[in-house]
């Protein structure tokens, strides 16, 4: 792919876009704070259009097995964009909805989204009325609030949710809170604000041993014995 040549045809196919293609395509209208579009922090406009072009060629290869023709493959940086708009774009197709920037939170759902705790930032999705009463639980807010009673009125009021969810786990560690989450069985995620320690990639082979010894608590806990303790041969070929 040619960067300086992101259009193959029509009026902008000299035009000089780059990655400057999330603005255009209209990805960047979706990204950020309501009122202060962003780009995304990759090069996502270039990363799927090379994916879309590699899926291009190997469909043309594998036709060309049946048919014995080839086949001219483009791919650009503007129909990546476009093609990756995923549920936004049906928003406005089958909705008629024109989507808008949500910041950390999920435009469909809620809580599903980042919220801060004492020392760090946490990502959790309540994707279901089940995970949203779970969440509930383990915040003490009331699951049944009119506010709050359903996904939609969720949604609706996603600023005011994520206020009070905010005020919950500001008074705890990230890590307190994951423990809860964890044990009540919302997904969630950390974003690494309250690390401390930070280590380098590891090297081949460096985390085997420890691998291999929770590997054998797991599979003595799907056991009818109790679980064994890892012994000194753990980290030995199997």
């Amino acid at each position: 792919m040619n960067d300086q040549t992101p259009h193959h045809d029509g009026p902008l196919s000299g035009h000089l876009v780059l990655d400057l293609a999330q603005g255009e395509g209209g990805l960047m209208s979706l990204t950020g704070e309501p009122g202060a579009p962003a780009k995304a922090g990759t090069p996502v406009a270039d990363l799927p259009a090379g994916i879309f072009g590699v899926s291009g060629v190997l469909a043309a290869l594998l036709e060309r097995q049946g048919t014995a023709r080839g086949r001219v493959v483009r791919t650009s940086l503007l129909s990546s964009m476009v093609g990756i708009h995923s549920f936004q774009g049906t928003r406005w197709t089958v909705a008629g909805e024109i989507p808008r920037t949500t910041g950390n939170q999920h435009p469909a759902i809620a809580p599903y989204g980042l919220f801060r705790c004492a020392d760090g930032d946490l990502r959790l999705a309540a994707g279901s009325e089940s995970l949203w009463r779970a969440v509930a639980e383990v915040t003490g807010l009331d699951p049944d609030d009119p506010r709050y009673a359903g996904n939609a009125e969720r949604v609706r009021n996603r600023t005011e949710l994520a206020a009070e969810l905010e005020a919950v786990f500001s008074r705890g560690s990230a890590e307190q809170w994951i423990g809860r989450l964890d044990a009540a069985g919302v997904p969630w995620s950390f974003n690494g604000g309250g690390r401390t320690r930070r280590l380098p990639p590891p090297t081949l082979g460096q985390h085997d041993r420890s691998v291999r010894d929770w590997q054998d608590l797991e599979d003595a806990a799907r056991d009818t014995g109790p679980a064994r303790a890892p012994t000194a041969t753990a980290g030995a070929p199997r």
